[in-house]
């Protein structure tokens, strides 16, 4: 084609009909299919493109008609790809798909196809992120002096959308630019750029109900485990049960999150914390059977006797709000247990921690049941920390991001 030293404008727009998730994704540069895999994105679109040609420009008077139809070797259309396909970086064309010339000289022509092309996922705020998908459409070989690529429409056009389960569109913008390319002498060629770009939103609902709530479920029961009595000997089957089943649900939930080395969301993030939680327990039951099953005839250190009393007992309030009941001396106090070998005996009246003297002895029974108390508040603690500012980032990250 002459271009007689001026510019072709071709004027193209961007339509998507559907949107879905698979296993691959699909491109077209009007109307799109959208599925995620990893840092590809499947599209499937329709690109009009529309020019004119002042060689098909006719008197329809004379020739009795308005328009006609060509196949692609019947008139000149530009070379247009993909720039950032991942499957298919051929030039845009279809031998079977006509072209509709208007008397005018004016070309239009659509194309259906779809693309695998790269996008930039963040999955930082997973499920409730938000997504930015860029079609790449530039002119293979003439430069902006030849060809200059236009939009028709500012945004995507997506009056044949059709609704998908797992995303909503949030918006969309069609930008134009200029790549230059420096040849090997120096020179410079510049080429027409044209950006569809496409904002969406993940529905979390599907996630919410088979992945939030479960992990939740399972970390609040592996602590539990410490308001379980000892002597029911389900302790350790119990803990390691739990554990097996974080274990499980974590490798189902990373099954269904998309893999990137770029971010780590903040679910994992969380959902680590629970495994690491879930461990925890399971050490912390055997060492509070073992504490339970220890000798009586063996003495309980004194350093232990006063962890128990300046720490675990004020900070977990056994027993009561920072009280606790005690067997009575002769004087009606609580005085030290000299029998080692006899256990904790509660009574109906209930006696501040000020009212334990420094020497009071504690038998192996009671302090591993003030340790399964303070480690269930501690886990519980820690654990509804944890939970409330993960789960308040990735909200309000996914909301604002």
């Amino acid at each position: 084609m002459d271009f007689n030293g001026k510019s072709l404008y071709l004027s193209t727009i961007l339509l998507i009909d559907t949107l879905k998730e698979s296993k691959a994704q699909n491109c077209n540069n009007n109307k799109i299919n959208r599925e995620q895999i990893e840092d590809s994105y499947q599209e499937k679109s329709t690109n009009r493109q529309e020019w004119e040609d002042e060689r098909l420009v006719w008197d329809p008077a004379v020739d009795d008609a308005e328009f006609y139809f060509a196949f692609d070797s019947e008139i000149w259309k530009p070379e247009l790809f993909v720039d950032n396909s991942l499957a298919d970086v051929s030039i845009l064309n279809d031998q079977y798909l006509q072209f509709r010339v208007e008397n005018t000289g004016l070309v239009e022509w659509e194309l259906p196809r779809i693309f695998v092309v790269h996008c930039d996922v963040d999955i930082q705020f997973f499920p409730f992120d938000k997504q930015s998908c860029l079609v790449e459409l530039t002119s293979w070989a003439y430069s902006v002096h030849e060809l200059v690529v236009t939009a028709l429409y500012e945004t995507v056009q997506f009056e044949e959308m059709r609704t998908n389960g797992e995303w909503t569109i949030e918006s969309s913008k069609v930008e134009t630019r200029n790549f230059t390319e420096v040849k090997p002498g120096g020179t410079e060629r510049s080429y027409s750029v044209i950006d569809f770009t496409i904002i969406i939103k993940r529905n979390p609902s599907h996630y919410i109900s088979s992945t939030i709530l479960p992990i939740l479920a399972t970390s609040v029961l592996s602590i539990l485990v410490f308001i379980l009595p000892v002597d029911s000997g389900e302790k350790v089957g119990y803990t390691l049960t739990v554990l097996l089943a974080e274990a499980v649900l974590l490798t189902l939930v990373q099954d269904s999150m998309p893999s990137s080395s770029k971010n780590i969301s903040y679910l994992s993030v969380y959902l680590a914390m629970t495994l690491v939680l879930g461990v925890l327990c399971v050490i912390l039951t055997v060492l509070v059977i073992r504490v339970h099953h220890r000798s009586p005839n063996i003495p309980v250190p004194q350093r232990i006797n006063v962890l128990m009393l300046k720490m675990c007992i004020p900070l977990s309030c056994w027993r009561g709000c920072c009280c606790s009941r005690g067997k009575k001396n002769a004087n009606g106090k609580v005085g030290p247990n000299t029998d080692p070998s006899e256990a904790y005996v509660d009574t109906d009246d209930q006696k501040n921690i000020e009212d334990f003297p420094e020497d009071y002895l504690f038998a192996w029974t009671e302090i591993a049941a003030i340790m399964d108390w303070f480690f269930f508040i501690l886990l519980s603690t820690i654990t509804a920390l944890c939970t409330v500012v993960l789960m308040s980032i990735v909200i309000v990250g996914g909301i604002i991001s």
